[in-house]
């Protein structure tokens, strides 16, 4: 029987701890408004060769939670060219994260992603959006996708993720679990300020390959056309990444959600 592993220590604001091979917990808040995380964040430019953006390509900003309260955060440059941020990550069976993200802006219709969430792998040192990859990401239409890219011409896969259009300026809680021994991919959004549930969805990989198919780093980042006359903004807080064994589920709930429980 699967058990439910709640990991309630964890609560914003907290900073990264570890490196490659240990999870990832961080609030931003140990960070100076205005440039780059430090830790074990480093600009995506560097794994983004054909469409770099600005560098730093996101910034630390104070902003409000999902509550209401006073928060650091980074927020991603609202310009064409792929801007974020990425974290080492060692292999695992199993990879899970979660994510408080607020969509701020989006792209002109069809132009591109204001922010995807996700699993990277950089073998080959070529360009983030064509290595494999598996991201939540948000579309102009306000709708929540995946899209898993497995490379070496094998087909990629972009699939809706059940349930309710975002709002912009509203907080979610993005959760992804991947078991790269099945390839099954297991996604869960939350509406952070109530906790409930607005999308979910399954996804079981075909024609998967787990030795071809693993992850090395958790990357946050865009994707917009350089015809755009507008660019997506996203706002990223309260980072949680577990690796693991199978067998299990891992929740990883959002800082300011555990605050509410506790009150």
């Amino acid at each position: 029987m699967n058990h439910v592993m709640m990991l309630g220590a964890i609560a914003a604001p907290l900073m990264a701890v570890g490196a490659m091979g240990a999870p990832i917990v961080d609030g931003f808040e140990s960070y100076g408004v205005g440039g780059l995380p430090g830790g074990v964040w480093e600009d995506i430019g560097s794994r983004a060769t054909a469409n770099p953006g600005s560098s730093p390509s996101v910034r630390v900003v104070e902003t409000l939670d999902a509550h209401g309260v006073s928060t650091n955060a980074i927020q991603s440059i609202g310009e064409v060219g792929t801007n974020g941020v990425f974290a080492e990550i060692e292999s695992a069976e199993v990879h899970r994260f979660s994510v408080d993200i607020r969509v701020d802006a989006l792209a002109d219709p069809g132009e591109g992603w204001p922010m995807g969430v996700g699993f990277l792998n950089d073998v080959g040192q070529g360009d983030v959006n064509q290595n494999p990859h598996a991201v939540v990401y948000a579309w102009t239409n306000r709708t929540w996708r995946m899209y898993y890219r497995p490379g070496e011409d094998r087909p990629a896969l972009d699939v809706l993720i059940s349930g309710d259009r975002f709002e912009l300026g509203s907080w979610y809680t993005i959760s992804m679990e991947v078991d790269r021994t099945i390839g099954e991919f297991r996604i869960s959004i939350l509406d952070a300020l109530s906790g409930e549930e607005t999308n979910s969805r399954t996804v079981l990989a075909s024609n998967w390959d787990g030795e071809r198919s693993d992850f090395d780093a958790l990357g946050f980042f865009d994707g917009e056309s350089g015809g755009a006359d507008s660019f997506g903004q996203a706002t990223l807080d309260n980072v949680r990444y577990v690796p693991g064994p199978g067998g299990g589920v891992v929740m990883l709930m959002s800082g300011a959600l555990l605050a509410r429980r506790r009150r």
